[in-house]
């Protein structure tokens, strides 16, 4: 999960609901995921598209080792997991984005 603190407020998205990252494996991937895709934490309904207007008041990101329900990555109620990344960048366009960068 990529989670985006802007503004006094928390979105985040979930990797997982790309179809790049679901069917890449273990193998490196490019995601690219638009500010406007990230939904509202603890929002009933996980409404998006307030990230995209809070973009200019970012103050912090995490990324977090997160696991559905019976996945392999669940041992003993405790969820462990490796992540990798090269970069990860902001960038101005038509529409402001959040790339990561595959592992080289």
């Amino acid at each position: 999960m990529i989670q985006i603190n802007a503004n006094g407020v928390t979105y985040e998205v979930y990797l997982q609901e790309y179809e790049a990252f679901r069917t890449n494996g273990s193998n490196p991937v490019m995601v690219t995921i638009p500010f406007s895709e990230f939904c509202q934490r603890d929002t009933e309904g996980k409404p998006k598209g307030g990230l995209a207007a809070d973009s200019g008041s970012i103050q912090s990101f995490g990324l977090w080792v997160n696991a559905v329900a019976g996945s392999d990555a669940i041992t003993d109620a405790r969820v462990s997991g490796t992540l990798y990344y090269d970069s990860i960048t902001a960038v101005t366009s038509s529409v402001e984005e959040v790339t990561l960068k595959p592992v080289k």
